[in-house]
């Protein structure tokens, strides 16, 4: 069986203005300023936390992985999934550019994996042979994020 292997990002990265950084800070501020309010104590450390943890995310830079599939299954790095534990696959068609893998297990089902330019077909031709191709909608979540550019 043919192999294929290709680098990518973990994760697609969005342009942040200061004003991306002005609106998050706000939006935490006034809950913060409400839980005080409230003397909700808990959960102003929680967003204090939380906030921490969004301007630590949003700054950091996405890293450039490995993805490989071969007879056994996919490599994601250094992880390795074989093919019996997927249920179906599917490359969304609006720009070729990502694919959707869904797992048989039920937390963490869905992966999806960024895709070189011109390796949608090859990779469909390979999948296809081993996992059930099935239309897909991307994840409400992914929408989301993008939506608010995180």
């Amino acid at each position: 069986m043919q192999e294929i292997a290709w680098k990518g990002p973990n994760f697609r990265q969005y342009k942040k203005t200061s004003r991306w950084y002005l609106t998050v800070s706000i939006f935490f501020l006034i809950f913060l300023i409400w839980s005080f309010w409230e003397k909700n104590f808990i959960f102003s450390a929680f967003l204090i936390i939380t906030y921490s943890i969004v301007i630590h995310l949003a700054k950091t830079k996405p890293i450039l992985i490995e993805f490989k599939i071969d007879g056994e299954g996919i490599s994601i790095g250094n992880k390795k999934y074989f093919f019996p534990e997927f249920k179906s696959f599917y490359i969304l068609e609006k720009n070729k550019r990502e694919i959707l893998i869904l797992r048989k297990k039920t937390l963490g089902s869905q992966i999806s994996l960024p895709l070189k330019r011109g390796i949608a077909e090859n990779i469909k031709k390979i999948l296809s042979q081993k996992i059930e191709e099935e239309e897909m909608e991307e994840p409400w979540i992914d929408i989301f994020l993008k939506k608010i550019g995180f």
